[in-house]
């Protein structure tokens, strides 16, 4: 990894710790005081400093170590992981016919997962047998 990169990612997460307090504070200023604005301060926290700089990355199609498609799929998953812990947190304890959302939830995780690691590790397996 580069210079390059870990400026990018510290930048990211040095947002991350910065703005959304902030933003959380004027947010508290405002009176906006419910579960959901806690909620989704924790998103976006997570969201710019595990995908910020892999998002400025992919978009400026830079990086030595990680091609872009690989960042691309990661923020996806990241997406995919953060919107799913969101509606456990909103939603968790409501049913569908008989099964909890938690449930469906955690099958969601779980195959999501799954899926992003078989799915590396099939690219990287292709990577190496092309050279």
């Amino acid at each position: 990894m580069n210079s390059r990169e870990v400026v990018v990612y510290l930048g990211a997460i040095l947002l991350a710790f910065v703005g959304v307090p902030v933003a959380g504070f004027v947010a508290y200023v405002l009176g906006f005081n419910s579960d959901m604005v806690e909620i989704a301060m924790v998103l976006v926290f997570y969201g710019i400093a595990l995908g910020g700089g892999h998002l400025y990355l992919a978009l400026r199609n830079e990086g030595s170590d990680v091609p872009p498609s690989a960042r691309w799929r990661y923020l996806a998953v990241l997406i995919i992981l953060l919107v799913t812990g969101a509606v456990l947190a909103v939603t968790g304890e409501q049913t569908i016919a008989t099964i909890e959302l938690r449930t469906i939830g955690r099958a969601v995780i779980g195959v999501t997962i799954v899926g992003y690691v078989l799915t590396e590790a099939v690219d990287g397996y292709r990577t190496v047998r092309s050279s």
